[in-house]
């Protein structure tokens, strides 16, 4: 347990747009969980269904709803967020995932024994059809630095915590041009110079979606890469830090276009991978046979690839 005397606060950050039908699961796993110390932001980006509602309906004091002037995508709204955090260390949750109770407990002890400044956890993926996957590969806790978590990216951001001092001299770090790599670009900015700790317990359980915009608009993560690496160019980080990315990227095209019957289109990105595992040698073959002859053998296998 905590030294009662020396739990310092957090400021849980959520940002919902249109997320009713989840939120409260959300909003009741964090005000119950056994460390008491934190505010919850909740950011309203414009909702226009019953998200105000259901928010005024807790009377819960750690609970500060806050509205966007207008709607504004995601990396202006967490933007927007980390204005108004006051914890030493800062936390996020998306608004239609769940924390384990005792989350923010037991993060808080492991960072504090390993001595660090920013830590993630293992989550549990879970779909509609009810499968349930584990977020990351690792299986022990460790630390590791931002070219490690690059070759192997796993951070679920509704695990992340962080030490609200890493913010310091940093405007606007979330780029709001970026769709989809918003979250893994603010945590190589604000880790570059800190080892992440992983913590090995489940702490998360993360909703997965089909609309999901990495799925519904795939090349949106090779020009969020594009976008990052012009950046990085400018002297923010090295750019080589996101070949590995690139590697996932064209990975997830392959698979696509494959699921769309572009066949000659997932070969073009197969071959633009550089560094090959088993699965693309197995890909080779996979190519040449419809998606829907062999989508239930990824379903036994409790692949997501949809």
């Amino acid at each position: 347990m905590l030294d009662k005397f020396n739990n310092p606060k957090i400021s849980v950050i959520c940002n919902c747009y249109n997320g009713q039908d989840y939120l409260r699961y959300s909003i009741d796993s964090v005000l119950n969980q056994t460390y008491s110390n934190f505010e919850l932001l909740f950011i309203d980006n414009c909702s226009t269904d019953n998200t105000r509602k259901i928010i005024k309906s807790y009377l819960d004091s750690r609970l500060k709803y806050l509205k966007t002037e207008i709607n504004v995508n995601l990396g202006e709204a967490r933007n927007f967020a980390l204005k108004f955090i006051t914890g030493e260390f800062f936390a996020f949750i998306d608004a239609d995932d769940i924390w384990v109770k005792e989350k923010l407990e037991k993060q808080i002890n492991f960072m504090r024994f390993k001595n660090i400044k920013i830590s993630y956890s293992q989550a549990k993926i879970f779909y509609l059809d009810g499968r349930e996957n584990e977020y990351s590969y690792r299986n022990k806790d460790q630390l590791i630095d931002i070219q490690n978590l690059s070759k192997n990216y796993d951070i679920c951001f509704s695990t992340l915590i962080a030490k609200t001092s890493l913010l310091e001299n940093m405007k606007n770090i979330f780029n709001p041009k970026l769709k989809v790599t918003e979250d893994a670009d603010f945590i190589f900015k604000i880790a570059r110079n800190n080892l992440i700790g992983y913590f090995s317990d489940y702490l998360t359980y993360y909703r997965s979606s089909s609309n999901s915009l990495t799925w519904v608009e795939p090349y949106s993560f090779i020009t969020d890469l594009n976008l990052m690496k012009k950046d990085y160019f400018g002297g923010v980080l090295n750019p080589s830090l996101l070949d590995p990315l690139y590697d996932t990227a064209y990975w997830l095209n392959v698979m696509s276009s494959w699921k769309d019957g572009r066949k000659k289109l997932s070969f073009n990105y197969l071959f633009k991978i550089k560094k090959w595992k088993f699965r693309h040698f197995l890909c080779l073959i996979m190519l040449n046979l419809p998606y829907k002859l062999l989508k239930p053998f990824f379903v036994i296998l409790r692949k997501k690839i949809n």
